[in-house]
């Protein structure tokens, strides 16, 4: 698959990039020799391993088309020497005789022609268009790993952001991971404003206690704190819902003259949470934002930031 790599259609203009060009070129043949010879004892070739060759390839190739020039004679010899190595390890049963000895069985394989012209020509694009790259290494993947050869799911991928919360007078920070596969997937999420401030009675927001007026001092206090998790399901593209539950609390505090802390109970939630939201993901970016409820009496809006892997 990479013999179609036309060294013939680019040029550096400098001896010691060619030098180097020859060298990625020789690793690359040598991988795809390798990687041949496995397939063939019938053992599993990692899709990553393939990524990888191809990288290098589209690599070598856009360093090539910055530059102009034409190789020396010793480097044209040099790269007849790699290409008739790879074609011979591909094209029948035999023995390198530049580098390592290298046993390749039958069958003979169809491989994509060589298009090599000894005139380098400055600036020269590869006829080789994305479709053909594509379909190459397509064809090549099948060949070597075979249907039944287990492929990494892409869709799979795990999440992190941060997460900030505004209920009235007070703000919450936290986290939300998320694990996502296909069209679903799930996430759990925790956040606290970390007040830890604690009722030793409890008032009304009308300051009565118990029948009883109170002096407060004008402090107030606001603990909240909220876990969660629940379901992502997509809905187009890279954008998605989440749903779920989980428990908090958001409390409403005020200091009276005497120094001690009464919970204001009609200001405050304590229970069940419910959530619900957008999600977008795309490439190693995340983004949320949604809204979330302890008992349905205190709603606060959440925003997240964050990447995914």
């Amino acid at each position: 698959m990479f013999t179609s790599l036309t060294f013939g259609t680019m040029a550096w203009g400098q001896s010691d990039r060619w030098d180097r060009a020859l060298d990625s070129y020789q690793t690359i043949c040598d991988r795809c020799i390798l990687l041949r010879e496995q397939s063939l004892r019938g053992d599993e070739i990692p899709a990553d391993e393939l990524r990888s060759l191809l990288e290098q390839v589209s690599s070598l190739r856009a360093s090539l088309q910055r530059g102009s020039g034409s190789m020396s004679k010793a480097q044209k010899e040099r790269f007849e020497r790699i290409r008739s190595r790879y074609v011979e390890a591909f094209s029948k049963q035999g023995y390198s005789t530049d580098g390592p000895v290298l046993r390749i069985a039958r069958p003979v394989l169809d491989l994509p022609r060589v298009d090599w012209s000894p005139q380098i020509k400055a600036g020269e694009r590869s006829r080789t268009t994305v479709g053909e790259r594509s379909r190459t290494m397509v064809g090549e993947r099948s060949r070597t790993t075979g249907p039944s050869a287990p492929l990494r799911d892409r869709s799979k991928s795990t999440g992190l952001m941060a997460m900030g919360s505004w209920i009235p007078n007070t703000l919450s920070y936290g986290a939300m991971a998320t694990l996502t596969w296909g069209k679903a997937g799930i996430y759990a999420k925790g956040r606290s404003n970390f007040q830890n401030k604690i009722g030793e009675y409890s008032c009304l927001s009308d300051g009565t206690s118990g029948g009883k007026v109170i002096w407060t001092s004008g402090q107030e206090s606001h603990p909240t704190w909220a876990l969660g998790a629940g379901g992502i399901f997509k809905i187009a593209g890279p954008v998605g819902l989440y749903v779920g539950s989980g428990y908090g609390s958001a409390q409403t505090l005020w200091e009276d003259a005497s120094g001690k802390w009464a919970t204001v109970e009609d200001y405050s939630a304590k229970g069940i949470c419910a959530d619900a939201g957008i999600i977008f993901s795309k490439n190693h970016f995340q983004a949320s934002i949604g809204i979330s409820t302890i008992t349905f009496k205190k709603p606060a809006l959440e925003l997240g930031l964050g990447i995914r892997f």
